[in-house]
């Protein structure tokens, strides 16, 4: 029980308590009813503790995740959703990778667990890590028509453009020494 503290704005207090519910679903006898509900529900008690802080994942939360749903045996794809925000998060963009390459099939083809814009954004820059522009591409271009985002929306602008960067400079290097391209 947290004492309300005058020095805590409303909003500091709603998020308390919305961790503390949080923690009462981890502790919970059962499993829940919908796994995508959990899932969105893990998401919004990760941002209240993070703040989206990036290269940084909260490991004790994300093993507490795991524990619940081995004690509940969950299903893949929320085990994949799990392990690619923990990849995301913590910037181990191999494990954010490989979980997103198996949800990948399973979100084209249900459009369920986790939002295509989610997805396509970690997947684009977590592959732009790992230095592999075609499956950025790839990523971006597989999941884009299933965007909620408005058409020339900021963040798509950005992808695109740091795939198209990727690319070009995969292209300068494997052009032998000395070689010219011709300019549009």
């Amino acid at each position: 029980q947290v004492a309300m503290d005058s020095l805590l704005g409303e909003l500091a207090h709603q998020a308390i308590y919305q961790s503390n519910m949080w923690q009462a679903t981890l502790a919970a006898d059962q499993a829940p009813s919908s796994w995508e509900l959990w899932l969105e529900q893990a998401n919004a008690a990760d941002r209240l503790r993070s703040g989206g802080a990036a290269g940084t994942a909260d490991e004790p939360s994300y093993a507490a995740l795991a524990r619940f749903m081995d004690r509940h045996r969950a299903p893949q794809p929320p085990r994949d959703v799990v392990a690619f925000r923990h990849g995301i998060a913590s910037w181990n963009f191999a494990e954010a990778d490989a979980a997103a390459a198996r949800l990948l099939p399973v979100v084209l083809a249900e459009h369920r667990w986790i939002s295509a814009d989610e997805l396509r954004d970690g997947l684009v820059i977590a592959r732009l890590h790992l230095r592999d522009a075609a499956g950025a591409r790839q990523a971006l271009e597989s999941l884009e028509k299933f965007s909620t985002r408005p058409a020339g929306d900021l963040r798509s602008m950005l992808l695109g453009a740091y795939v198209r960067m990727a690319e070009g400079m995969q292209t300068a290097v494997s052009q032998p020494l000395g070689a010219t391209t011709a300019r549009p």
